[in-house]
Parts: C-alpha cells; structure tokens; sequence
C-alpha cells in the first residue's frame, strides 16, 4: 500500500506554488471523499497526472484538483515535495480536516513497510484519526478508515485552514457553539450538541455557565456538517443521547439529572448527587429535551447483562440479567459479583455501578422482575483476604459460600503455587461465609523450588524428594505439569522424609515406538486397541500412560494381551458390526451366548435364566473367551 511508482519522481510539475493554497483546506478531504469506494486511478485521470493508484499518487492529483499545487521534490523526498509545493507543516494534536499525514520521506521507505499518505477527514485526539487514503489494502481502491500513524509521520496544511476561527472535534461540556454561518447556536454536552437558538436572553444563561466554568465567554466556530455529526436534539427530534454520567440540568429548575444506559434519571437528593460523584458537574441544556427523548417511561434503560447495580437510598443490590433484576441478598455475592468473576474479561462489568434510585424504581414498576437471588462462584486460583490482611481464604460455592482458611504460608502455595493472586473483599464479604475446615496441602501433591528445580511429593506431613524425571512420571501418572512451583521460603520449616519411590505395578507405559503396556504381576501386557486402553484408564486407578525407554519396558517379563475387566453393572455385551449379543457373567470372567439377539427378548432374559452353550465352542468369539480375557467394544443392553 506504500509503493509510489518512480513514474511519479520522474513527472515534472508545470510549476510551483510557493505559497499555501488560497483555497479552503477541508475541501482536499471533500474531493477525495468523493472517490470513496472506487479505485484510486480516477482522480489522477481526472488531473491530467500519470498513475493514481498508489498512496501518494492519489494525494498529489487530490491537491492538484483542488489547489493546483502539484508536491514535487527533483530529489524524491516527499516531505520536502510538500513543502516546495507552497505546505506549512503543523503537527498530530493540531492537525484539521483536509490536512495531510505523510510517513516516510522516499520510495526506498516502501521496502520496510514505512511509507504511507493520507488525508485527514477527522482528529480524534491521541493521535487517532478518521482518514480517506488509496491503496491502504494493496488493492488500488480509495478507502475511509481509522488511522494511528506512527511517530515519525508528519503533518502539513496545503489550503487555508483557518484552525484560529473553527474548531474541529467534540467540544467541553458547557462550550457555547455557534454555526459557521453563525445562523445557529448550541451547547455542549456529554458529547452531544444541543440547539439553543440565538435569543439574546436565553442565549446568556449558557454564556454565563461558560464563564463560570472556562473564564471565557467566547463561543466556538463549527462547520455545519460537523455539527450535525454529534447534534443531540434540534427542536423535537432526537439524534444523538449524551454519554452516561452525564450531568444536566433544564433552566430555572434546581432538579439535577444524570445519564446513565442513555436513558435520564432524576436526582433525589444532595446526597445522592454526591453519591454518584456529581458535585458541581451539572451542565444546562435547553427545556424540553429530557422530556423529548431521555425520560420516556416507554422505552426503559437496558442495564448490561452482569452489571450490579446499587442506589444509595436503596439497601440492596441488584445483578441485571436480561430483564430480570438478581437481588444480591449478601455481600458475599456482591463482592464476587463487583469483582467481575461471573463475567470475565468485560472490563466495564467488574466494579459495582452506583445508580440513582428513580432508575431502579422504574426498572421494578415497569416490569424488571426482582425475585431471583444472585449467584456469582470466586476462582480457585485467588486467595481472598480482608480489610485487616491477617488470613488467607479459600471461598467456594455460590450463594450460600463457605470458607476455608489456609493454615500457612505453605499451605496457600500448595494448593496456588507461587502465583497466587491476593484479592481484598469487605469485611462483611469475609465474614458471612459459613466456615468448614482449615485448607491443608493434601497427600500427593507435588511441588518444585522456584531456585533449585527440585521437586518434591508432599506425603505424611513431609516432603520426600523426587529423584529422576521418570520417578516424577511415575507418581504423576505421566503428568508431571501437576506440579505446583513454589519459592524457597515456602518450603521453611517443612521436614525431610525418605526419597519418593514408585511402583510401576498397575501403571500404563508407552514405549518410544508408541505401544503401551500394563505392568500387572511383573510382567507387562500389551494394549490391543485404543478401546481396552480408555476402558482401563476409566476403571482402573493406573492413571494415564506413562512414556518410558525401551530399556526400562524390557525389565518386565511378556504377558497376556492386556483386557479390561467387565464392571458388575454390565449384563450384556456385542461385538463391532455382529448381531449377537453376549451375557457376562463377571465374578468367572464368563461370557455366554444368547440364542436371540432380539432387545425385547433380552429385556426378558434379565429375570429369567438364560439357555448355555458350549462356553468353548466354535460360537464363542475368540476375543471374547475367558482364556485371552480380551473385551472388544461392548454396548448396554
């Protein structure tokens, strides 16, 4: 998208301006709005000028349509261009409607990916802004969108801007506005315009709130169609709702309103007022407009789903969910709930939402149904403690909670390890849970020093070293990741037992080749399929498989091919693709063969005996005789 073509370097303009352009500079912006969507090539045939699909082409046949300047530097350098060709640089907070934004200075920059240009539709501050560029999808088409451009771009005005007289962006709460044309007048607010008109009287009370606030009480200069991009209200029709915790008040009137889920709440009292953290933020916008479009009863505020919501007046608080209102009847769940662990990763859902009381009363009267009780469940992985610090707590279930307390220092980092996170609740928050055993580290956990990489199973109120990595997948079941990994200090005062040792009887091992065996009575015994395999890790406490050497596998003596034993629930079992079915007699590892294959006929059979055959004989499937105890995928019947 940054390539400019050696066509543009070689084109020689018929002259230079030397001075900035006698023209309006948002007019560059206006013309090449009007290639939006198209490809770029259209302005340039329409200058006369080569190329037109690259970035800079498309900018320099833009100014050249509206100013006749044509950027053109005999050296290359397209900052310079600018500046022969009459531009006055400027910079990224000052920089208005029409400007040009160029990074990079040469057609080498294109090599790195630092060459681009654009013009600015829009200033959004931190250097953020609206642009119409060409090419910024490396497909020749001109194009609106949000750009951050680098550090190092520069900034130039090739027209008139008049930056002293219009001012450009979203103007402070309380600026008095007046149209270009000066045929209009409004106020500001939250981010909205509000129509004042031009009565000498009415029009003062807002100079005067300007005053007051600025110490000025001069009004701002806008173009028209900028204003009408964030126009609140003009007479009765709504545009645009101010932003929440905006603070208004109507002339003559010592009522405060805030807003809040674009919807206008009255505000009770001086307390509430500082309750919400209003104190002397009111700005005065025209009668009319809270009524007009703000505090309709037929169209309620919508609250975020998970937002809990607390009104000073009112002593509860409430999690909204849809259209319903959670009561959160303890501070248990509302500390959980303010914590943001019911909604994770919305940063506007985890803290609680102080709202007036007339809005909770108007979501109660019009239809919100309140007779739920919050739940909200805390991680495991956070230790909560509270306003003294003193204890550690694990809090677990939801809504009614118990908690345990950590015994030590050693037992917190057991069950978190050295990441535990600490997290302050309120008193009554700490305090309400009912309150179950202390939290010891459990036998068999496993541990590793953060310093020297040891690991360690805790057993018997001891630490017993592990000595070899096969040791550790041994005792971890083939997953040593359980490890929890602790500091040092952790460890202090917690006494030395015997080194750990393991038993590989019972154990799945897998060799290097990708076969696994089960160490039963000395010997191991090979896993057929993937099927005896997930049935003996799911009724056997082997665990998972184990990857060991082929030296260490070939210790243990070769046995039978490994089977799954039947559980004392199952009654009946049927071969992959075989339409007879097989009674199973657990306690003798016999299977038996029913003469019907028939389900209604097998319901039957479950209360009444059934026929025997030859147990031996050629009926009995080879894989499912009591001499190979080998079990292939079974069903209940």
């Amino acid at each position: 998208m940054f390539l400019a073509f050696l066509t543009l370097t070689l084109c020689r303009p018929l002259g230079h301006a030397k001075a900035i352009g006698n023209y309006d500079n948002n007019k560059l912006a206006d013309k090449a709005l009007s290639y939006a969507d198209m490809p770029a090539i259209g302005a340039c045939k329409e200058a006369d000028k080569p190329g037109g699909d690259q970035c800079r082409q498309f900018v320099n046949c833009i100014i050249y349509l509206v100013g006749g300047q044509y950027p053109y530097d005999p050296g290359g350098d397209y900052q310079k261009g600018f500046a022969l060709a009459g531009g006055t640089e400027t910079n990224s907070s000052s920089a208005v409607r029409g400007d040009i934004i160029q990074y990079g200075s040469h057609d080498s920059d294109a090599k790195t990916g630092h060459l681009h240009t654009a013009i600015v539709i829009e200033n959004r501050g931190n250097n953020t802004f609206m642009v119409v560029d060409a090419n910024f999808r490396y497909d020749g088409m001109v194009r609106q969108h949000i750009y951050r451009p680098p550090t190092a771009a520069r900034f130039w005005h090739m027209g008139t801007t008049n930056s002293s007289d219009i001012f450009t962006g979203t103007p402070d709460d309380g600026k008095v506005v007046t149209s270009e044309d000066n045929a209009n007048t409004y106020v500001a607010a939250g981010g909205s315009l509000f129509w004042i008109g031009n009565d000498p009287n009415t029009l003062q009370v807002y100079i005067n709130q300007m005053q007051h606030r600025y110490g000025s009480t001069e009004a701002l200069r806008m173009r028209t169609r900028d204003i009408r991009a964030i126009e609140g209200s003009k007479s009765v029709n709504p545009r645009r709702t101010p932003n929440d915790n905006t603070f208004i008040q109507e002339p003559g009137s010592f009522t405060q309103y805030i807003v809040e889920y674009q919807h206008a709440s009255t505000i009770s009292s001086l307390n509430e007022l500082d309750y919400l953290g209003g104190n002397n933020k009111a700005v005065m916008i025209p009668a009319g407009n809270l009524a007009t479009f703000m505090m309709d009863t037929s169209h309620l505020p919508t609250v975020n789903n998970g937002h809990l919501i607390k009104a000073q007046d009112i002593p509860a608080y409430y999690e909204s969910e849809g259209s319903n209102l959670y009561h959160a009847d303890n501070m248990t769940v509302a500390d959980c709930l303010a914590s943001g662990y019911k909604y994770t990763g919305t940063e506007s859902q985890s803290a609680l939402h102080k709202v007036t009381a007339s809005l909770i009363m108007n979501l109660l009267y019009y239809g919100h149904d309140a007779n739920h009780i919050a739940n909200c469940q805390f991680p495991a992985d956070v230790a909560f403690y509270g306003p003294s610090g003193a204890e550690r707590w694990y809090i677990e279930g939801g809504n009614p909670y118990t908690r345990s307390r950590y015994d030590n220092a050693f037992a917190l980092r057991c069950w978190l390890g050295s990441d535990a996170k600490d997290l302050q609740i309120s008193t009554a928050a700490i305090n309400q849970p009912t309150t179950a055993e202390e939290r010891t580290c459990p036998d068999n956990t496993y541990l590793r020093n953060n310093q020297t990489g040891q690991s360690y199973q805790f057993k018997d109120q001891l630490l017993h070293y592990v000595q070899s990595s096969d040791a550790l997948s041994c005792l971890t079941n083939g997953h040593p990741e359980i490890l929890k990994n602790i500091d040092q200090t952790a460890f202090d005062g917690i006494p030395l037992g015997d080194d750990a040792s393991c038993d590989y009887e019972g154990k799945l091992l897998q060799a290097p080749s990708g076969k696994i065996y089960l160490i039963t009575d000395g010997t191991k015994q090979y896993v057929a399929n993937q099927q005896i395999l997930a049935c003996i890790i799911d009724r056997t406490d082997s665990g998972g498989f184990i990857p060991m050497p082929d030296a260490a596998i070939a210790e243990y003596a070769d046995g039978e091919v490994a089977y799954c034993p039947y559980p004392d629930e199952m009654h009946f079992v049927q071969e992959t693709g075989q339409t007879e079915i097989w009674r199973v007699l657990t306690t003798a590892r016999v299977s038996i063969l029913l003469p019907c294959a028939n389900l209604k006929m097998i319901l039957v059979l479950r209360s009444t005996p059934c026929p025997l055959v030859n147990l031996m004989g050629t009926n009995t499937p080879e894989s499912l005789r009591p001499t190979k105890k080998v079990v292939m995928q079974y069903k209940y019947a």
